[in-house]
């Protein structure tokens, strides 16, 4: 068999750049173990490349894809592919395949751990143990709510909102959904209605062009006051200036936050608020999910560059 060239974004288990070394030539982007590809480097890089497991968020538009003319296949390392122009990809038949599965219960753990550090005033009582300055018990002091008869909306009900729901309701929460594509046999809220009713908000849709900047002043505006907002989807779906506003006033009580408009970039004023939990796009990231992740992204490839269709198509190719 022919020998392929397959680009690697960041680092990867040596045992699966052993199965791909078996038909082709592996190159890896590992200068740092934490570290992903630079575009420059990729574009420099990518005219004789026949696969890119895409480790991070590199751009896959039709610059790249000009210099690409060998491309067969992007495996995405990711349930998400808003870095991907999927239609380009279709036009020039080479597939685009993603890892739909594994990332997404632990979302949910990041989600309720920051429902729970935010409603019980976790990250205040934290810092004020830290530093030093606890001397007594002081009872109520530090009295935050439970989760027990609250309500959380979901907006975009797919895996991650299907996770979600029942562990959510195990806390005792009362669980609402909207999706632009309700199921049949659910029941689903208005979009105005879930915002209205909702203590907690969780957002869980893809990014698009048509959504971008979605969650802004007037979606707030719209939200119980108080309410939580929680967004462990795409930064860009919020508009972050008017999320700190909306907590600057109060309109929200506090915000859980995985992503950020402008990564890694976060608003100052966010980083000194007590009523707002903070990661660093970490929320699918756990050893097993992020292994069998590669793992499947390296299967895509291998089908595709043996002539077979890959496992998790994104797009439909007609060969």
């Amino acid at each position: 068999m022919e020998k392929q060239k397959i680009l690697i974004t960041s680092l990867f288990p040596e045992n699966l750049i052993h199965e791909l070394q078996k038909i082709g030539e592996v190159k890896v982007w590992n200068t740092n173990a934490y570290d992903l590809m630079p575009r420059e480097q990729a574009l420099d890089g990518i005219e004789n490349i026949t696969a890119i497991i895409n480790v991070g968020d590199l751009i896959i538009n039709r610059e790249l894809l000009d210099k690409a003319d060998k491309l067969k296949i992007v495996s995405n390392v990711a349930i998400g592919y808003d870095n991907v122009d999927v239609a380009e990809l279709t036009k020039r038949k080479i597939w685009l395949t993603n890892a739909p599965d594994f990332f997404a219960y632990p979302v949910v753990e990041i989600v309720i751990a920051g429902m729970i550090c935010v409603s019980r005033r976790l990250i205040e009582v934290g810092s004020f143990v830290r530093s030093g300055t606890w001397k007594r018990f002081e009872p109520g002091r530090w009295d935050g709510f439970s989760l027990q008869n609250k309500t959380l909306g979901i907006i975009g009900y797919g895996k991650i909102g299907h996770y979600l729901k029942p562990i959510a309701e195990s806390f005792g929460m009362k669980v609402i959904c909207y999706d632009v594509h309700p199921l049949d046999g659910e029941k689903y809220y208005t979009l105005d209605a879930l915002l209205a009713e909702s203590d907690f908000i969780s957002v869980h849709i893809p990014l698009s062009n048509e959504n971008k900047g979605m969650f802004n002043k007037v979606m707030f505006s719209k939200m119980k006051k108080g309410a939580i907002f929680i967004n462990a989807s795409r930064g860009p779906l919020v508009k972050e200036r008017d999320l700190v506003d909306a907590l600057l006033s109060g309109q929200l009580g506090g915000a859980v936050l995985d992503v950020f408009e402008n990564e890694p970039e976060v608003s100052s004023e966010l980083l000194t608020m007590d009523n707002v939990f903070l990661t660093s796009h970490v929320g699918g990231g756990t050893v097993t999910s992020r292994y069998q992740s590669q793992q499947l992204a390296t299967k895509n490839v291998l089908e595709v560059l043996s002539g077979r269709n890959p496992l998790t198509p994104v797009n439909k190719l007609d060969f």
